[in-house]
């Protein structure tokens, strides 16, 4: 019986604009998105005796992680109906990234299982068409079905332009231990910058005076992103640290601003919430740093140190 391990790595977004609202109510996005070190990891065994796909996780976080449901059998599905495999897989899921925590976990376990059923049945696509189908499993999974560390990701996630060299970033992930809902956020989202509804223009924020940083754009140094080129240095991705969304998930949820004003008091450079939350990333000079950073959270906030790949 042949098997398959791979990791599912997290991600965090360092610059996520909501552009525009389409007429069939999907979001234009401008992100930068970083895989981590922090990962999932999926064990697969092929059954060349059956069809069925079969999925088994460890986790304290086992709702919603059924069989049903879940990315993971969605995306082997998708696969086995699509190239007509006449054979099924088992499939072992250790779960190590929070759910419904604005890192990409569910996304990544789904790119990760279409990478592995690629080499396990021998099906010979290349990230392209695993991305493309990716599309129908979610709008992270794309990003994920490519090799690179680093992406300028746009228009509803589909468009990946890799950044192969990205900066060391030394971090640590704060979950307060709530689960946000995305399509929650895209929904107030919506609210707050497209009143009109879909197709009008963008509204400046109203819910609180605007930043400096709110008026960054991917211009000058950081235009070659769209390019696929590098990020030049640390101090180029800190400066540009942007969320639409955060403003929407902290006007709810009181924990994000509570756990920016800890980062920024135990020595982080700078703190972000990623995606649609409730996670907040603080960016520090050193490993050591951030874990000593670690020690200082309240019991019930959850703490991940780890770094970009």
């Amino acid at each position: 019986m042949k098997k398959i391990s791979v990791s599912a790595p997290a991600k965090i977004n360092t610059i996520l604009r909501v552009v525009a609202l389409r007429p069939d109510f999907y979001h234009e996005l401008e992100m930068v998105m970083v895989k981590l070190k922090l990962a999932d990891l999926i064990t697969i065994h092929d059954h060349p005796e059956t069809t069925a796909i079969t999925f088994s996780c460890d986790s304290i976080q086992n709702e919603g992680m059924n069989a049903h449901n879940n990315l993971v059998v969605k995306a082997a599905k998708l696969l086995q109906e699509t190239y007509q495999v006449k054979r099924g897989a088992s499939i072992h899921l250790e779960k190590n990234i929070p759910v419904a925590a604005g890192l990409g976990g569910g996304s990544s376990d789904a790119a990760s299982t279409l990478k592995a059923l690629n080499c396990l049945w021998d099906l010979k696509l290349d990230a392209n068409a695993l991305a493309k189908h990716g599309e129908s499993l979610g709008a992270d999974v794309p990003f994920f079905c490519h090799e690179s560390p680093a992406a300028y990701v746009h228009g509803i996630g589909e468009k990946i332009q890799p950044i192969d060299c990205f900066p060391k970033l030394f971090l640590l992930l704060v979950n307060p231990g709530i689960e946000v809902s995305t399509a929650w956020v895209y929904k107030e989202c919506d609210k707050l910058f497209f009143p009109g509804g879909p197709g009008t223009k963008k509204q400046k924020r109203t819910l609180e005076k605007q930043s400096d940083k709110d008026d960054f754009q991917l211009t000058g140094k950081n235009a070659g992103v769209r390019r696929g080129a590098p990020f030049a240095a640390r101090s180029e991705v800190l400066c540009g640290l942007t969320n639409d969304l955060e403003e929407v998930t902290r006007a709810k949820y009181l924990e994000i601003s509570e756990m920016k004003e800890f980062f920024l008091k135990f020595g982080a450079d700078a703190a972000l919430m990623s995606g649609s939350g409730p996670t907040v990333f603080g960016v520090f000079k050193t490993r050591e740093l951030s874990v000593q950073a670690e020690k200082q959270l309240p019991s019930s906030w959850k703490g991940f140190v780890t770094e970009t790949l």
